[in-house]
């Protein structure tokens, strides 16, 4: 729940940075990047390549057993293979308990490795 709340106020103050036109611009007469400002978005993508890497080993665990995020993550980072992972004891077990987590953590999974190459092409990050 508290994940929610995050994620929508974020939402909520990027749909008004993109409204007003200025987005990833500190105020000012520059249109260019500053140097805090590159650090912060830095920190955000280094904090998202781990998010996702923590999400695709969760997958491999207990999310469903598809090619999707298999080849998703292979376009994205290069050592991944493209072919899923056999079905392991942890997801036989889990099914029992909850017969969607297996599609929540896919789902989940994709949308973290989706974000992941977005914050990847944010232009000014490139080489520094």
């Amino acid at each position: 729940m508290r994940h929610s709340l995050v994620a929508g106020a974020a939402a909520t103050v990027g749909a008004g940075i993109l409204a007003n036109g200025n987005f990833a611009v500190a105020q000012g007469a520059s249109d260019k990047l500053r140097k805090g400002d590159v650090a912060i978005l830095q920190f955000l993508a280094a904090a998202e390549i781990i998010e996702s890497d923590l999400w695709l080993q969760y997958q491999e665990l207990g999310g469903v057993q598809d090619d999707e995020v298999a080849t998703l993550a292979s376009k994205l980072i290069l050592a991944i293979p493209q072919k899923p992972p056999r079905k392991s004891l942890y997801m036989q077990d889990l099914l029992p308990l909850d017969s969607d987590m297996s599609q929540y953590i896919h789902d989940n999974t994709e949308d973290e490795l989706t974000q992941r190459s977005v914050h990847q092409r944010i232009p000014g990050l490139q080489g520094r």
